[in-house]
């Protein structure tokens, strides 16, 4: 009995440190009045030393809206599965519109060691007619391995 309740008690202790998937929290925040579209990428190293091995569907995200993604297996695209240890967030890729309909054209925030150029990415946004909506920075605030990484567009 007394085994039983230590492998029970160990049980307890362990769990959450094996259900710990090395993802970050990724909070995207739009303090503009344009839709923003953007897609993430990431890896299985943190730090990185790798080229990105994996990147999220498009996603937009409304006018002055804050998205906060828990879990990076939801952003579609290529992740891998939900049981799969350590993906980490290395940047973003900004498309400055909406791709179907402007193309894609834009820039790329996030780690340095990770294939980005800049924390930040100055563009104009476009509106879903390619017209020009406003004058946009893009931040990406570097993250932890364990923290949570912060999108910001204003």
């Amino acid at each position: 009995m007394k085994k039983l309740f230590s492998i029970l008690i160990f049980m307890l202790i362990s769990a959450p440190a094996f259900s710990q998937t090395g993802v970050p929290r990724l909070i995207v925040q739009n303090k503009t009045a344009c839709d923003q579209t953007y897609v993430v990428f990431g890896g299985n190293l943190c730090p990185c030393s790798e080229v990105e091995s994996y990147h999220s569907d498009f996603i937009t995200i409304p006018a002055g809206m804050t998205f906060d993604h828990p879990n990076l297996h939801a952003l579609g695209g290529i992740f891998p599965p939900p049981n799969t240890p350590s993906v980490y967030l290395y940047g973003t890729r900004i498309t400055e519109g909406f791709p179907e309909f402007c193309g894609i054209k834009g820039g790329t925030v996030g780690q340095y060691a990770c294939g980005a150029i800049s924390l930040t990415h100055s563009f104009t946004a476009l509106n879903s007619d390619c017209t020009d909506c406003a004058p946009t920075n893009a931040t990406w605030h570097l993250s932890s391995c364990e923290g949570e990484a912060i999108l910001i567009f204003e």
